[in-house]
């Protein structure tokens, strides 16, 4: 599965004329988790956000505009590695770099996520040595406080661990949400250990162990045979509330991992719109499946528990190219799911993407519940095979009665680069004369179901012109959903 870090919510789209969240007053930077540490070669996820005067989420109708500082021990670094999305920073492609000093907040959303890339180098950067990252407003549109517009945190020794947490950020009061707690090390790997994990929480927010939240807990344990955990959080309070929950190792083993939230005083439980959240860029090449969530949110973009009965989530890819939808990390299970099952006790449910051809789709979430808004995601495979392209090189022209020419087609991406099929290619051959695999161009060597083997991107044949006279003859090479190769060849007499 996709590691590093992931954001189980998303900057929400809120509904027109419904809501009308607290105006900007200040602009923050927060370390997603891990929220101690990283360590060299690594990805970390920086979140700048709009809040209100009392902390709480925010947004503009126009764009915030900021520029992003690096600083290593004090001393300000003059370029740093800064990307838009997991995928991008992880694959290290200079071309999809982005600027530290044109970033903004979009118009009408609460926050920007961005990725910065550790150089793998103990000489530049040992552990226990401090990280920064501060904000620079413009000051346009708006005059925003930015006295907690900075953060830090320490180089990490890879193989150390920490907690993650992932919570929704938004909650209703007297509603039970899970929060899912994993044991991690700062080089993206999961881990396990015996421990005892200890829970602190803001005020009027209770930890419970079942997802009914009637078992209240203050602590839970950890065994050698699983990595990750979930509990179940409720808030008692009905007034404004923006606090914490958070989660420490008794024996000082692990780094703590914590979630912020806000309380949504709304407390509206009708169930609005659905959204799918994950990468909205994926590599081709990637040996892992890309995970997504679909989450069901209210009108104010608060995530709604199931708490009597289980929703359904049918799911559809659109586009002309594309792949397939998997029910776990196991490539095995691919093809085998149209729809995600949102249970008791849950907000949102889990499924895995794997690409097979094409460059863009579209995931098409539709809610078993009438009328609730469904909103697409729109995800773009870099590496994906888009055409079939000849890499042999055919002669303009021929004389009538030549023998055997050789023919090589590949698989390539959008600029011409070779990609591997993962599957076998199917392809379709036409044109004047006869197609052979073998060099002679026997009778008995005609292709019938030529494919491009799983693990290849290219396939040799042999072409037989006409002998007759046809001034000119075309070869075309097909395979489904992605664009064919075709060459014309004059035949002399």
């Amino acid at each position: 599965g996709v590691s590093g870090s992931f954001s189980t919510e998303p900057t929400v789209y809120l509904s027109p004329n419904n809501f009308s969240p607290p105006a900007p007053a200040k602009i923050t930077i927060e370390k997603a988790t891990p929220s101690l540490g990283t360590t060299r070669g690594q990805c970390s996820e920086l979140i700048i956000n709009l809040r209100s005067s009392n902390d709480f989420f925010a947004r503009h109708t126009e764009a915030i505009p900021f520029s992003l500082v690096h600083e290593f021990n004090t001393t300000v670094e003059s370029s740093f590695d800064l990307y838009s999305s997991y995928d991008d920073c992880k694959n290290q492609t200079p071309s999809t770099k982005i600027s530290p000093t044109t970033l903004q907040i979009p118009a009408n959303q609460f926050s920007l996520r961005v990725f910065y890339f550790m150089q793998d180098s103990s000489v530049l950067h040992p552990d226990g040595q401090s990280h920064k990252f501060t904000v620079n407003y413009l000051d346009n549109p708006i005059q925003l406080d930015t006295s907690l517009s900075f953060v830090s945190f320490l180089i990490k020794d890879p193989f150390s661990k920490y907690l993650e947490v992932n919570a929704p950020w938004r909650i209703l009061s007297n509603m039970c949400y899970p929060v899912e707690i994993k044991i991690k090390k700062y080089n993206d790997s999961d881990s396990t250990i015996a421990d005892t994990i200890n829970i602190t929480s803001a005020t009027a927010l209770e930890v419970f162990s079942d997802n009914s939240c009637l078992a209240k807990i203050n602590d839970f344990t950890t065994t050698l045979s699983s990595s990750i955990y979930t509990v179940y959080m409720k808030l008692s309070s009905t007034t404004d509330v923006r606090g914490f929950v958070s989660f420490t190792s008794a024996s000082s083993s692990m780094d703590s991992g914590s979630a912020q939230f806000e309380y949504d005083k709304s407390n509206d439980l009708v169930i609005e719109h659905v959204r799918v959240n994950g990468n909205k860029t994926i590599t081709f090449t990637d040996s892992f499946l890309s995970k997504y969530r679909v989450t069901q949110y209210n009108k104010n973009g608060t995530p709604i528990v199931n708490t009597t009965a289980a929703t359904s989530i049918n799911l559809i890819l659109d586009g002309p190219k594309k792949g397939q939808f998997c029910a776990n990390e196991l490539s095995t299970s691919c093809g085998t799911i149209s729809s995600a099952g949102i249970s008791i006790g849950a907000y949102y449910a889990t499924f895995h993407y794997q690409a097979l051809l094409g460059d863009i789709f579209t995931i098409i979430p539709t809610h078993s519940t009438t009328g609730v808004i469904n909103n697409n995601e729109n995800v773009f495979v870099k590496g994906a095979i888009t055409k079939l392209m000849f890499i042999s090189t055919l002669p303009p022209s021929l004389t009538s009665g030549t023998s055997c020419q050789l023919i090589m087609v590949q698989t390539s991406d959008l600029f011409g680069n070779a990609v591997v099929t993962k599957f076998n290619l199917p392809l379709s051959i036409t044109g004047s004369g006869t197609f052979h695999g073998e060099g002679t161009c026997s009778t008995g060597s005609i292709l019938t179901s030529p494919n491009i083997l799983a693990g290849n991107s290219n396939l040799s044949f042999y072409w037989k012109p006409f002998t007759a006279s046809i001034e000119d003859q075309t070869i075309t090479v097909n395979a489904d959903v992605i664009s064919s190769a075709s060459k014309t060849v004059t035949i002399n007499p």
